[in-house]
């Protein structure tokens, strides 16, 4: 499906209209297993008068839209619309609308929106059908407005592995009267969440103990913790989907992130000391493992735990200005994929590997899994960058993860792909998303008083 659409983004973008999308004209590439849209012979330019002409339909019955059915006018929309056609039938094995006649099954169409795929096939992704449903809008205003949205909404999705994203529903004029509730809602389970932190009593965020005490612990520190320097940072690329375009530079001031994920031993001792909830259930995992299944506000709430002075979760900016570097590399590593140097889909490991498995995929500053092994999450909101498109303030409600999981591809592990989710997604809904902790710049400790 997204690469039909970035095919029809690449004709729409010249003003062509292919108007006959369906299976027959998609060919699947034997050695590459790439999707080639072909047969543009009744394609017409968008700019062209009399597109249609009146009474007039042209296309496969079964996926055209209600205004080409009609012999209304149309525009590049129709396109998505039988691109939603052909998805919902390579999920459910039928198209949206069948009758006992192909008239039959194109009048069904205008009597308004087809059953959810997930009706048909419950294991559908609710994200998934969510796009699908979008696309099969009978008014064609409340369609994507082009193919490039529909490549964001799957971009998003497919950076979610495991197909359990907690995406926003695509924003439709139904959706926007849901906003005000969905984010009392929202509010109110991250305050459930919190309620066994907040019962232990935040530490107070000062420096206690013996000149020796902290002496001991800065040592500690200098091996947990890798200082990124205060500079001018790249943030983006333009070749990259429209979610982490356009390329632009950035400030980060100095911080100190964590030389690896946080392991299930470490937040093991969390449970143990705070009676805070197992993310695992009742088997606990190996310790030197990740530790996943950390929703959003006990990861802040570990890093505040952790490091009372200054314990926090990276902003996404930090975290891409740590994984790339003031050279703005591609991956942590380096600029050219390597399979062998992280834990992604090419090692085949189906599953996280335990912190450091992969000592030559660090970053230079020395790093460890900022690449693969699991998605990390970071504390921004999901927000479009600087110079593109704002994004719905319905969006706020979710937070940015970056880095990838044992089984992204290579080409989704950059230090610039960015992903989000739900900052109230479940335990249940994050097996491959796990956290750093990051702090302030290291200063010289003073004698608590």
């Amino acid at each position: 499906m997204r690469e039909v659409a970035s095919a029809l983004m690449h004709a729409h973008k010249r003003g062509v209209i292919h108007r006959d999308i369906k299976p027959a004209n998609v060919l699947v590439d034997a050695e590459s297993g790439r999707s080639l849209v072909t047969d543009f012979g009744i394609a017409r330019s968008g700019d062209a008068k009399g597109l249609t002409a009146t009474g007039t339909m042209i296309g496969t019955a079964a996926y055209l839209s209600p205004k080409q059915i009609t012999g209304d006018s149309i525009d590049h929309r129709v396109d998505i619309y039988a691109l939603g056609v052909m998805a919902h039938e390579m999920l459910t094995g039928r198209v949206p609308f069948d009758g006992a006649t192909p008239t039959a099954a194109m009048l069904m169409r205008l009597g308004g929106p087809p059953a959810a795929v997930t009706t048909l096939r419950a294991d559908v992704p609710q994200h998934v059908a969510d796009v699908i449903t979008r696309c099969l809008a009978a008014d064609q205003a409340d369609r994507y407005a082009s193919a490039d949205e529909v490549l964001q909404a799957l971009d998003a999705e497919m950076l979610t592995t495991g197909g359990r994203s907690t995406r926003a529903s695509p924003v439709t004029k139904q959706a926007n009267r849901a906003t005000l509730p969905l984010g009392v809602a929202a509010l109110a389970i991250v305050l459930a969440g919190a309620a066994w932190w907040m019962t232990t009593g935040r530490p107070a965020r000062r420096a206690v103990g013996s000149a020796a005490q902290m002496a001991e612990q800065s040592a500690a520190d200098d091996v947990a913790f890798v200082t990124i320097a205060e500079g001018e940072y790249t943030i983006g690329n333009d070749s990259g989907p429209a979610l982490v375009r356009p390329q632009h530079v950035a400030h980060v001031a100095g911080f100190r992130l964590e030389r690896t994920e946080v392991t299930v031993d470490a937040y093991d001792q969390l449970v143990i000391t705070k009676r805070a909830p197992s993310p695992w259930g009742a088997v606990k995992p190996l310790g030197t493992l990740p530790v996943t299944r950390v929703t959003w506000g006990d990861a802040e709430n570990y890093s505040a735990l952790k490091y009372p002075n200054d314990g926090r979760l990276p902003t996404e900016v930090e975290w891409e200005a740590a994984a790339r570097g003031v050279a703005g590399r591609t991956y942590p590593y380096g600029n050219t994929p390597d399979g062998a140097n992280t834990n992604t889909i090419s090692v085949r490991r189906n599953g996280p590997a335990p912190v450091g498995s992969f000592p030559r995929g660090a970053t230079p500053e020395g790093l460890q899994d900022m690449s693969g092994n699991v998605w990390e999450w970071t504390s921004s909101p999901w927000q479009a960058y600087p110079g593109a498109t704002p994004l719905p303030k319905a969006m706020l409600q979710y937070r940015v993860f970056r880095g990838g999981a044992f089984d992204t591809q290579q080409a989704v592990a950059t230090g610039w792909i960015r992903g989000y989710l739900k900052m109230t997604s479940t335990s249940e809904e994050l097996p491959r998303v796990g956290f750093r902790c990051a702090r302030s710049a290291a200063t010289t400790p003073h004698p608590p008083s």
